[in-house]
């Protein structure tokens, strides 16, 4: 791809959160979980700051940016949602309506299959599976969220294919699930094919996966300056933020979402 505009950048956001968690909030969350959320940060800070000189800009400009980008999808401070999720909690798009999914929602027409790629479809337990075979493509992503009472439960799988990636969500009463999003390097839609809304995600994890695959192009091309001397290669999974990094490594399957810290001390630490 071309160099990245602060447009591009921008349009998806999340992938630079962990820029706005200063040492004392990781402090807190432990040294596996703190360390894994700071080499990511020190990663997303190398990211933008790269995009940010490439482009006349800087750091600080390009990172308000970020900050603007998150609140305008999401109707809160980075800060917000990292204490959010660090409290176990889900955190989807401001204009997110749990309960219409599929009930009139233009966006959402309880499909099962992907107009974009009717190769795949999502099966009766939520997985992205070929529609031909009925079976399960490999390596899928688990989505995990939390209802009003706090309970934990499966919201949804994301897989690729082909470069393309795949997300399906469960209607928000807790039922059936359907074909959501799917995304390229180059688009991002519904799957309907309508165009991806964040602020209308059913959680930051699912706007992140579905852009993965954009995301990867502008760390390519990142990466692609660096020459000698680059001892740590920049990549999606050591940059990117993970729903993994705010979950019980033992407790997946079992649906546990990890409750990191305490709200008033996670936000003494992000005031400071």
């Amino acid at each position: 791809m071309a160099k990245p505009t602060l447009a591009q950048i921008t349009a998806s956001p999340l992938d630079y959160l962990y820029i706005f968690a200063p040492d004392s909030f990781l402090q807190q969350l432990g040294s596996k979980v703190g360390n894994i959320i700071y080499k990511k940060k020190k990663n997303q800070e190398k990211l933008l700051n790269t995009l940010a000189v490439q482009n006349g800009s800087t750091y600080s400009d390009y990172a308000a940016a970020i900050s603007q980008a998150i609140q305008t999808s999401f109707g809160m401070t980075p800060a917000q949602i990292l204490i959010a999720l660090a409290q176990g909690k889900n955190v989807a798009g401001k204009d997110w309506s749990a309960g219409v999914y599929g009930v009139g929602d233009p966006l959402h027409d309880k499909l099962t299959t992907y107009v974009g790629d009717y190769s795949v479809s999502v099966g009766s337990n939520g997985k992205i599976v070929n529609s031909s075979t009925g079976a399960a493509l490999p390596g899928q992503t688990a989505i995990y969220a939390t209802d009003a009472t706090g309970k934990t439960y499966l919201q949804g799988y994301a897989a690729t294919q082909n470069g393309t990636i795949f997300t399906s969500l469960r209607d928000s009463n807790g039922g059936a699930f359907y074909a959501n999003t799917m995304g390229t390097a180059t688009s991002q839609t519904y799957a309907s094919g309508k165009k991806y809304d964040q602020s209308k995600a059913a959680s930051v994890w699912e706007a992140i996966l579905t852009y993965a695959p954009y995301a990867m192009q502008i760390i390519q091309w990142i990466v692609s300056l660096f020459t000698g001397g680059q001892t740590t290669l920049i990549t999606a999974a050591n940059t990117v933020p993970s729903q993994e990094e705010f979950t019980y490594n033992s407790g997946i399957s079992s649906n546990e979402l990890l409750l990191l810290v305490g709200g008033g001390a996670a936000l003494y630490a992000l005031t400071k």
